[in-house]
């Protein structure tokens, strides 16, 4: 696995992208899509590029946390992810049953990282 075989964990962000950017092209030409980005789509993916690089740093609290720990810190990406999604986007809309769905998952999540927080 490229992320045990790195020297940094920063540098198996490499494979990853490879991969995404592999499985992205072999899911749109066989569909007859364009993989071609206009230049605000690709400012915008860039960008999330960019951001997921930054947090992904997180990788580098392995050594001084632990595997368990660091994996349900980095998990808690979930809840921002989630709020966007519904606040930002409208999917699912808020309001919905789906919504709230989502939020109950967020704040148990929530509550779950502030417990092994507070373990640890």
């Amino acid at each position: 696995m490229p992320a045990h075989w790195a020297a940094e964990p920063q540098v198996s962000n490499f494979p990853l992208a490879l991969g995404i950017l592999g499985a992205g092209v072999a899911l749109v030409l066989p569909a007859g899509g364009s993989a071609r980005l206009g230049l605000r789509a690709l400012t915008v993916q860039l960008g999330a590029g960019v951001l997921f690089g930054i947090g992904d740093t997180v990788l580098g609290l392995v050594a001084r946390v632990g595997t368990g720990t660091r994996f349900t810190i980095a998990q808690l990406s979930l809840l921002v992810n989630a709020s966007i999604g519904i606040w930002a986007f409208g999917v699912p809309e808020p309001g919905t049953s789906a919504a709230r769905k989502v939020i109950a998952g967020i704040v148990i999540a929530g509550a779950g990282g502030c417990v092994i927080g507070a373990i640890r």
